[in-house]
């Protein structure tokens, strides 16, 4: 998403706003194994009363991320759904990224899904393959709406 597109949003009152974008930067250089980097929260809901929410998840990725062979990228979303012992971790959307699939992608992958709560956070994290060749940026933007019926 265009930072002034991000911009121009943010006049909406944060009441009835619920969604945010996080860059994850990802360094240069060789991992011994494929290891994820920590999860980044993107969006903490907190509403009065259980409702049934609408999510939109989205990661744009790098331009020309997997150029070589069968490298995968592994982009994940998480929800936190509940608080505190009542609480419950989902992978809300999972991607495996090679130079194939983001062929066919546009270099963005998205999912939309329905969770009922009262509170939600909603987190993303990248696993890179072994090497990465040069620093990448990942932006990942998550809205959350209630379901008014």
């Amino acid at each position: 998403m265009d930072p002034s597109e991000i911009a121009r949003h943010k006049h909406i009152p944060s009441e009835v706003r619920w969604g945010d974008t996080k860059i994850v930067e990802l360094p240069a250089g060789a991992f011994p194994a494929p290891i994820p980097f920590p999860t980044t929260q993107i969006v903490r809901v907190e509403y009065e009363r259980p409702t049934t929410w609408a999510l939109a998840l989205v990661c744009d990725v790098p331009t020309g991320l997997v150029g070589e062979g069968a490298s995968i990228f592994l982009v994940e979303f998480q929800a936190i759904i509940g608080v505190g012992s009542t609480s419950v971790t989902i992978k809300a959307g999972q991607f495996a990224l090679t130079a194939a699939s983001l062929a066919l992608s546009d270099n963005q992958v998205s999912t939309f899904l329905q969770v009922p709560s009262k509170d939600i956070q909603i987190g993303a994290k990248v696993t890179p393959p072994g090497v990465v060749a040069t620093p990448e940026q990942f932006v990942f933007s998550a809205l959350a709406c209630p379901i008014v019926k």
